[in-house]
């Protein structure tokens, strides 16, 4: 297929985002449509879609497409070549491209103008003349290894030559977090590009209007590069280990015209700027990173102990703190683990606080990084100086935090911070074998004693009804006396018979249906607590999946539950089977509700993680219809019983709790109106 430069490949989760739909809005287009494009690349599991066909489609149903960014044009023209190279390759190729752009134009229009045949010799030469640029000597860049004898390298180098130059960083940005995402472990060494982690440090590191700002472990620049863009004003100092890493950090900093002095080494083992001191030290290294501690004795960086050599977390924290000018602050992202270690690390955290040196430490929520679901901890530290109090902030439940740490970092104290937070003595953080796990020294809120004494006279009285509702009741069985023996016959036999319909639940982004219609979902929770979602105030809606009144909805998951649908106007959601009756001459919903549960069915379930039973396997036995009534109707009763036995359950551990929580915290329960059964029961057990 020959495209021109406007046009590229898309993915299945570019198309959602290009409409602002769900992945399995576009699967399902995918499903129903047989005029939906055909892939006309990638594979079966990852199939790629021409761009122009796409929209073309996605127009003549008048869906509205989002205006097309030059980050989302290249990536759409970057897919066309996903196979020739790894995710990395192909970022670094980008990224030369529009540095070369940028810093040597007339190089850049001869590649452009350049034919297939000699593409690759001119991009060499090209690149050459880049080391003689001012803020890119010394920058490794290493030849492309993306064959440049491909005719969608060529779209590609147009489609960056169409962009303008202004919008060059962004659009490379948006490529490289795209690639990040395609390929997270090259991200967990060097950085994401839009991480919330580095959004989260780049804000402290705007704290100050003026002075240094030094990150030990920058890796591409992704926090270096956001704080200057912002305040022009500050030094940047970087340094990282990965040479490559290095490079791109130094073109991303040269597309935004900043001057970030980026200086190559391992900082553990040998410090490549032992003289610089900086009013902010950022950094976020690898998590569970392990480090070569021979020798370290007598490193000054380390005065307050040696990590050990599985984890170099407070190997970070003390080569910040070395780096530190008298009224700096650092703050350093680590794993949770190096807040409550034991062993050596335990001696390093007691030095510290001894020293001073730790001012507040922010336990964070989990996902703040693509690769791991572990929550972070911020470490903030200052120079060695009086021991104070340490500030303990559990954010692991807020939302949007890397938007609120400086706020809470910047107030007058503890009192703006509206979060769980605590003010612990250095002495009580010793005492405790320092441990700094802000969870640990936060203490749950008192409960509201008006909620308490509440929460006892409500259920307590609802307790009381229960009982005696139960108390009151009768049940009678002469009807189910001399029962037919059924005969046994599974769902299936029943729909072959045309006795039943069986259609199964669907997913529920696979329906494309408006925000009322989406109250109508039943899905197997519903059918488990035995109610379905109210429909009576929904305007009227047509849909082929609507139930009908008297249909039976099914669940399997786990256990199997039945429920007649009395109004009929559901959408049955993933898990939920719905069965019509087609002769009610041979079965009757209720009946068949209540029997499809039976215990000889359980036998059917299977399953690893999950365990489910096929609803065409389920054993039905079959008696007359009016029979079916009298079971029907002893199950109703059975079940009324159950359902104010587990309301009677439930009470009572609610009236058991506020009984607790009422000694614990000293409030008074007024008892004066509460009689019946219970209170009958209780003077029993004292006269015992």
């Amino acid at each position: 297929m020959s495209l021109d430069s406007s046009q590229g490949l898309l993915s299945p989760s570019d198309i959602a985002d290009m409409v602002g739909v769900s992945r399995g809005a576009v699967s399902n287009w995918r499903k129903r449509h047989q005029d939906f494009p055909v892939a006309v690349s990638g594979s079966e599991n990852k199939p790629l879609f021409d761009r122009a066909e796409v929209v073309l489609w996605l127009q003549e149903r008048g869906h509205a497409i989002a205006e097309e960014s030059g980050g989302e044009r290249i990536w759409s023209v970057l897919n066309s070549i996903r196979h020739l190279a790894p995710p990395y390759d192909l970022g670094d190729l980008v990224l030369l491209l529009a540095t070369l752009r940028a810093a040597y134009p007339a190089g850049f229009e001869q590649v452009a103008t350049a034919g297939l045949d000699n593409l690759s010799d001119r991009l060499e030469r090209a690149v050459a003349t880049l080391q003689n640029v001012e803020g890119l000597r010394g920058v490794e860049i290493p030849p492309t290894s993306v064959p440049m004898n491909d005719p969608n390298v060529a779209r590609l180098v147009r489609a960056i030559a169409e962009l303008e130059e202004r919008k060059l960083p962004v659009a490379v940005d948006f490529v490289l977090e795209r690639l990040a995402r395609w390929q997270i472990k090259g991200g967990a060494d060097t950085g994401f590009v839009g991480s919330r982690t580095s959004k989260l440090l780049s804000s402290l590191g705007l704290m100050i209007p003026a002075g240094t700002v030094y990150d030990p472990a920058c890796g591409i620049a992704n926090v270096l590069t956001s704080i200057g863009t912002i305040n022009g004003g500050l030094r940047l100092v970087g340094s990282e280990i990965n040479r490559e890493a290095l490079g791109v950090a130094s073109q991303r900093a040269y597309l935004r015209n900043l001057n970030i002095d980026l200086v190559l080494g391992d900082v553990l083992a040998t410090d490549p700027t032992p003289g610089l001191l900086a009013d902010i030290v950022l950094a976020e290294p690898p998590f569970g990173m392990s480090w070569d501690p021979t020798a370290k004795v007598a490193d000054p960086r380390f005065a307050f102990g040696v990590p050990p050599k599985v984890a170099a977390d407070l190997a970070w924290v003390q080569h910040a703190i070395a780096h530190l000018t008298p009224e700096g602050r650092g703050f350093i992202l680590t794993a949770p683990g190096a807040l409550f270690r034991s062993g050596v690390e335990r001696h390093v955290r007691m030095n510290l606080l001894s020293a001073g040196c730790i001012e507040a430490v922010v336990g964070l929520p989990s996902k703040m990084l693509p690769h791991t679901s572990v929550g972070p901890a911020l470490w903030v530290v200052r120079p060695p100086r009086a021991a104070r109090d340490v500030l303990l902030i559990d954010a692991s439940e807020v939302r949007d935090v890397e938007d609120e740490v400086a706020g809470w970092l910047n107030s007058e104290g503890a009192v703006a911070i509206e979060v769980p937070h605590a003010v612990v003595p250095v002495r009580e953080l010793l005492a405790a074998d320092a441990v700094l796990a802000p969870v640990n020294w936060i203490a749950a809120a008192a409960p509201d004693s008006a909620a308490i004494a509440a929460s006892f006279t409500d259920a307590s009285g609802k307790m009381a009804q229960a009982i005696n509702w139960i108390s009151n009741s009768s049940l009678a069985f002469e009807q189910l006396a001399n029962l037919p023996k059924p005969r046994m016959a599974t769902v299936q036999e029943l729909i072959g018979n045309g006795v039943v319909e069986l259609r199964p639940g669907r997913p529920d982004k696979s329906r494309e249906v408006g925000e009322l219609a989406a109250k109508r979902i039943a899905r197997a929770s519903d059918v488990k607590s035995r109610r379905l979602p109210s429909i009576d105030d929904l305007p009227a809606f047509d849909h082929r999946d609507l139930t009908e009144e008297g249909d039976v909805l099914v669940t399997s998951m786990n256990e199997i539950r039945a429920l007649v649908d009395e109004t009929g106007g559901h959408l049955p959601s993933t898990g939920v089977d719905r069965l019509r009756i087609l002769d009610r001459a041979v079965l009757g919903p209720h009946y068949l509700a209540s029997v499809i549960t039976g215990s000889w069915n359980a036998r059917l379930q299977s399953g690893t993680t999950i365990q489910r039973a096929k609803v065409r396997d389920l054993e039905i036995p079959l008696i007359p219809v009016e029979d079916q009534a009298k079971v029907a109707l002893a199950r109703v009763a059975v079940g009324l019983i159950q359902e104010h036995a587990a309301a009677l359950n439930a009470h009572a551990t609610e009236v058991n709790d506020a009984i607790l929580n009422a000694l614990r915290y000293n409030v008074p329960l007024d008892t004066s109106d509460f009689v019946g059964a219970f209170s009958v029961r209780s003077r029993q057990l004292e006269d015992k």
